[in-house]
């Protein structure tokens, strides 16, 4: 995977760092039987309103992320949470850098075309001596025992945890840290990088009634989940792969690229795959027009379900999410998306002509392009070739071929 810049995105299991200490070491062993009939109210958990996280650490730093995609419940009665069960998809496990998302997704880490999924399911929870609410009279902490099943290996796990339950809702959270090889992900790092076997992992969900409450519902959810990430795996929709401009010259220029990222990543059928460096240049103005910031550019690739049109649509869409108001040709923006590529496809249509007929000869956007696919073919030749033709030159005629709608963008 590509290396994602280093400031442009902020985002399971599996590194390592200089970069602080640990959490508190889980106990790890052999699996143990789960109960078999635990009763109690099943609540559902709000995945809206939780997050499940991690931190990795090495020897130059720390890298921090999540698991984008999990369902669960607990089931709790008039004393409390009696037991909890979480999936995960693994393949939306994401970190701080695209390069390192892509390096867990392989199998020097999670393997997760062969394990698409791990799975959490507590033996037992088990409230910790003197530590009630004295405002509420309630117990908060908790010692937490479960089998947790990834890379297919599943060993017993246990640690302290805060719940805290009210009439609507109950939150938990969690904090410990696992030796990743226990679960037999092994990879070691660079000689000069090496990776710390300790991961620290983060819960913290909010769990609460989904709709009328219904015996069973949240459990036939969470199952529901779980089979839909097996048939996910065995059958995948056919991607294309796309590549997205993405520009800003206005407010928080690199603000404005993150959230881009960040919301083209949560569109249903588009999975960010490489996000470039960021680079910094002069704004292209109509002669005789006043001067404009500079830009900061990047590149995003991505595969996606969706048709190219489809695809555009959700562009402008963020586009409008972040202020942009399509005015005059070349006027500044907050935030500009240009599909650039779209698989091998040749598209000339209203408001969308693919490849883009303008990108060969913008040097701010085949910099970005060929940090990510300095082989790939546009219009007969290289990106590097481009580049390279573009630096010889300066720029290729930036107003050439100026006609057309406001929607192909710069």
């Amino acid at each position: 995977m590509r290396l994602l810049l280093p400031a442009l995105v902020a985002g399971s299991l599996a590194l390592a760092a200089c970069g602080g200490k640990s959490a508190e070491q889980a106990v790890v062993s052999d699996a143990t039987a789960t109960a078999a009939d635990v009763v109690g109210d099943t609540l559902a958990i709000d995945t809206t309103s939780s997050e499940v996280g991690w931190t990795g650490r090495k020897v130059t730093g720390k890298h921090d992320g999540t698991f984008g995609s999990y369902a669960g419940y607990l089931i709790v009665d008039t004393t409390g949470v009696q037991a909890v069960r979480m999936t995960f998809d693994t393949r939306t496990i994401s970190s701080d850098t695209p390069r390192l998302t892509e390096h867990l997704k392989s199998d020097e880490f999670f393997d997760v075309a062969k394990y698409p999924e791990a799975v959490f399911e507590s033996t037992s929870i088990v409230p910790i001596a003197d530590s009630v609410d004295a405002a509420t009279g309630q117990q908060t902490q908790f010692t937490v025992t479960g089998n947790l099943t990834m890379h297919g290996v599943t060993k017993s796990v246990t640690f302290p945890a805060s719940i805290r339950k009210s009439p609507s809702s109950v939150a938990a959270r969690a904090e410990f840290a696992i030796n990743r090889k226990d679960w037999g992900i092994v990879y070691t790092g660079k000689p000069d990088d090496l990776i710390r076997d300790e991961v620290d992992i983060r819960f913290n969900v909010i769990a609460r009634p989904k709709g009328a409450p219904t015996p069973g519902a949240a459990i036939r959810a969470e199952d529901a989940f779980r089979d839909s990430v097996k048939a996910d795996s065995a059958a995948v929709t056919p991607a294309t792969t796309a590549f997205v401009a993405l520009g800003s010259n206005l407010g928080d220029r690199l603000g404005h690229l993150r959230r881009a990222v960040a919301a083209l990543s949560d569109v249903p059928g588009v999975r960010v795959v490489a996000v470039s460096r960021a680079v910094e240049t002069e704004a292209l103005v109509l002669p005789g027009s006043p001067p404009q910031p500079a830009y900061l550019n990047a590149v995003v690739q991505v595969e996606t379900t969706l048709v190219a049109p489809d695809l555009l649509a959700r562009l402008h869409a963020i586009e409008a999410a972040a202020g942009r108001v399509r005015t005059e040709r070349w006027a500044a923006r907050t935030l500009d998306l240009d599909l650039l590529v779209y698989g091998d496809a040749q598209i000339e249509e209203p408001g969308l002509t693919v490849p883009h007929p303008r990108m060969t000869g913008r040097r701010f956007v085949l910099e970005p392009l060929a940090d990510l696919a300095p082989d790939l073919v546009v219009h007969g030749r290289t990106v590097r070739d481009w580049l390279d033709i573009t630096q010889a030159v300066k720029q290729i005629d930036p107003f050439a071929s100026d006609s057309g709608p406001v929607a192909s963008g710069r």
